[in-house]
């Protein structure tokens, strides 16, 4: 992406980041360490395993143990998800790892979906086969999000090591396709993780994916991350995105200043039944508890949970580095790069799956 694109909306960006923050601030005030409030979304992981080895992502050896999650306790998971919540809307069925790995991914989105939630599923989409995504749609799937970070094969199959470009876009074309003849029932987006090796091609990325996804299936969802060192440093030392983002109000540092409300409106469950407050504890260092021990109702207000909601509260992340590094602190610049190029591209969204 060229710098001068900014400059046509720095200050739309500025208004944005402005008007967000002092929103959430406002709503800030009213928050307390021990909550009446249930979360409102939530993150079953279903495995830490991944059939690719991407150069910048931290699912290496370094993370530790991995598996699949268990049906029984993924049912517990469901069940309790909607006790602590009865009106709970999204679930997404992922996290560390690559979800159509797992043998009975369909049956879990079945039974998820059986039970009233809006499931998603994020996925590398390499193993997204034609028959596969109309079993994933007819159990009740709502929507998939597909990874892609090149908008080449060159630079997909250089960032996604072990997977194949070609297959991706033919995967998304399939599904795109029995989605519309089931009546469309599932929304059909792709991600992309900007960082060095494709900052520039953002406008290719809308230019191939568009016509697929249609007008609004474009998202750039995030900035690379080192990942507490899973990644190298010098790998995110050199990511240009970074130079970009400076350029943008709100954008000089990545370092955590504000309160997550994550703590308050998200829960995650890793797939050997852990909680975890976010997505973003990859290396599990802030278990808050077991739903095969203690009930997610009393784990949602115990102890550590309130401690860590108190810490937030103080604005005190000095022994949570998870959070003090954590750029999501401030991740609202990206809806402008969003918004920006949806509409500049919206002419294509007319030739979907064309």
């Amino acid at each position: 992406m060229r710098i001068g694109y900014l400059y046509k909306f720095s200050k739309l960006a500025g208004r944005y980041l402005y008007d967000t923050g002092k929103r959430f601030l406002k709503k800030e005030k009213n928050y307390e360490a021990v909550t009446d409030s249930p979360p409102v979304s939530a993150l079953i992981e279903l495995t830490n395993r991944c059939n690719l080895r991407c150069e910048f992502c931290f699912n290496n050896e370094k993370m530790g143990h991995k598996g699949f999650m268990e049906f029984d306790t993924f049912r517990k998971a469901v069940d309790q998800i909607i006790e602590l919540n009865p009106r709970m809307g999204n679930v997404g069925l992922h996290n560390r790892g690559e979800s159509l790995l797992h043998p009975r991914i369909v049956d879990c989105v079945k039974y998820a979906s059986d039970k009233g939630l809006n499931v998603n599923i994020l996925s590398n989409g390499q193993l997204l086969t034609k028959d596969l995504s109309r079993k994933l749609i007819e159990a009740g799937l709502k929507q998939m999000r597909v990874s892609v970070d090149g908008a080449d094969s060159q630079t997909y199959n250089k960032l996604r090591r072990g997977g194949d470009f070609d297959i991706l876009v033919q995967n998304l074309k399939n599904f795109a396709e029995v989605n519309e003849e089931l009546g469309s029932p599932c929304i059909l987006k792709v991600k992309v993780t900007l960082q060095k090796d494709n900052y520039n091609q953002i406008d290719l990325f809308y230019k191939i994916f568009t016509p697929i996804l249609g007008n609004s299936g474009m998202i750039i969802l995030h900035l690379l991350n080192y990942w507490h060192g899973l990644v190298e440093n010098d790998y995110f030392a050199k990511n240009k995105v970074l130079q970009i983002i400076k350029n943008l109000p709100g954008g000089e540092s990545h370092t955590r200043k504000n309160t997550c409300k994550d703590l308050w409106k998200n829960v995650t469950i890793s797939w050997d039944g852990s909680v975890k407050p976010c997505c973003r504890d990859v290396l599990d260092e802030l278990d808050l508890g077991n739903i095969n021990e203690v009930p997610l109702k009393t784990i949602w207000n115990s102890d550590k949970y309130v401690n860590l909601r108190s810490l937030h509260l103080k604005k005190d992340f000095s022994t949570i580095p998870v959070c003090a590094n954590c750029y999501f602190d401030n991740p609202h610049f990206l809806h402008i790069f969003n918004q920006y190029y949806q509409s500049k591209y919206a002419y294509l969204g007319s030739k979907k799956n064309v």
